[in-house]
């Protein structure tokens, strides 16, 4: 009689799991990313505002600001290159260009000062200084209106063959805005 061999049983292994875990776990993170990248993360270029190719500039916005649009832009008197807001305030900086001049930075500054206290009725001269921008050396005035109950800061800056003029308006004692208007007008660079 021949001997039987004994029979051993394969042990019952459960399924291999780990792949399939390993597979949710990369598309959960890879989904992660894509909202991150597409949806979520400052890419600065919301921050930045341009001028047009006929007067190209360039200005640092902060967060709580925003750049009108150009269909707003074309909407405002005077033509603006373009007008920067607080979004839940009411200061504004208003960007613009003016005729070239050969007067030098000191005369023009001066005879703006004069047109100024000429024009507004309420004008009361705070201070004039000249300023290091990105395009220049610049001139600005700060002055209040009285009866408007602004304060205002009037930067001229010659750059690329014209005078660009920027005119910061805040409400009367928002010291944190005219920090902002004046960090927007300093990253000006034309």
């Amino acid at each position: 009689m021949e001997a039987q061999q004994p029979t051993y049983s394969q042990p019952v292994y459960p399924p291999r799991r780990w792949p399939w875990v390993v597979g949710a776990v990369a598309a959960i993170t890879i989904a992660g990313f894509l909202v991150w990248f597409f949806a979520i993360r400052d890419t600065g270029s919301d921050n930045t505002v341009h001028g047009p190719s006929g007067a190209p500039f360039s200005l640092t916005v902060p967060s709580g600001w925003r750049a009108l649009s150009q269909d707003e832009l074309s909407q405002q008197p005077g033509s603006p290159l373009a007008v920067v807001q607080q979004t839940d305030g009411a200061g504004v900086v208003i960007v613009n260009t003016q005729p070239p001049t050969n007067a030098s930075i000191t005369a023009l500054g001066k005879e703006v000062q004069k047109q100024l206290k000429q024009k507004t009725s309420d004008y009361k001269f705070i201070g004039s200084s000249t300023l290091n921008l990105p395009a220049g050396q610049a001139v600005q005035i700060s002055y209040a209106r009285t009866k408007a109950g602004t304060a205002n800061t009037l930067v001229i800056v010659p750059a690329g063959g014209r005078i660009y003029t920027l005119n910061a308006i805040i409400p009367g004692g928002d010291k944190k805005a005219v920090e902002e208007a004046i960090g927007i007008v300093r990253t000006f660079n034309a």
